[in-house]
């Protein structure tokens, strides 16, 4: 059944693709030899339900302490705060995508009947094509440095897709061009006094180290980026603040497949 919302979702979600490339055009000379991953990838994490006993005493309050920014985490760090791994390693295809040929952006969400949707997209900006598949590995840390548990789960059906099947396809990224995943979250969402999603954490491929996305950190910043963005199908796209994006340290995450981005002919 489709959900409320979803041309426009579809309409922005499209159009986040000239983001990608109106905001890494100073980024194209970069990785016109990209070398290959000198360090070694993390193990395979085991993802286990959230449980009380994973919960530290005092992790609903702000610490007096100053906290690490999210650029500042070393690898290991950030690898440790992923919830599940991607479903497939980089082997299964050609020319996998490598993190550093990848930047990532969130639409606003959509809400119905206490779930919310939003696609991530993945877009190449070095300047040789690369390869996605599967459904990504995803977790999140929040603002007072807390990972956060999410149940990260992979969904059989795609909500932006109709419910179609999702299959994991590659998804084939020449220079500029972007991939999408359906991301839906329900059930413990953050509260106003809650500690907010800080960065969201995405792994490529299950044997590739993760990567940090940081959303806009208020919604005007997001304005600010959509509008300097042009528009798509007479409208201009939503990038999501932090402030829209409720997940909190214990909900649901559903992740669909990375499908293809069709952008505008030149």
């Amino acid at each position: 059944m489709a959900t409320p919302g979803k041309r426009a979702r579809a309409a922005r979600t499209t159009s986040l693709l000239i983001l990608a490339g109106v905001t890494l055009t100073a980024c194209s000379s970069v990785g016109a030899d990209l070398p290959p991953q000198t360090s070694e990838p993390p193990a395979p994490v085991s993802i286990t339900p959230n449980t009380d006993a994973e919960v530290s005493p005092g992790w609903d309050q702000q610490p007096d302490t100053a906290v690490t920014p999210d650029a500042e985490l070393g690898q290991a760090e950030v690898d440790a705060l992923l919830r599940k791994t991607a479903s497939n390693p980089a082997a299964s295809v050609r020319q996998a995508c490598l993190p550093e040929q990848i930047t990532f952006a969130f639409t606003q969400s959509d809400a119905a009947l206490g779930h919310r949707y939003a696609s991530l997209v993945a877009a190449n900006s070095s300047n040789r094509s690369c390869t996605v598949i599967g459904w990504p590995g995803i977790g999140g840390r929040g603002e007072w440095g807390s990972a956060f548990l999410l149940d990260v789960e992979d969904s059989p059906t795609d909500p932006f897709a109709n419910d179609a099947p999702n299959i994991a396809q590659p998804v084939t990224l020449a220079p500029g061009q972007g991939a999408k995943a359906t991301l839906e979250w329900t059930g413990d969402l953050r509260g106003s006094q809650s500690e907010a999603l800080s960065s969201l954490v995405v792994q490529l491929a299950s044997d590739q180290h993760a990567k940090l996305y940081s959303p806009p950190t208020d919604d005007a910043a997001a304005a600010a980026i959509s509008a300097a963005t042009p528009e798509w199908g007479g409208s201009r796209i939503g990038v999501a603040g932090r402030d829209e994006i409720d997940i909190g340290m214990s909900t649901t995450v559903r992740v669909s497949t990375w499908k293809p981005i069709n952008g505008p002919s030149r």
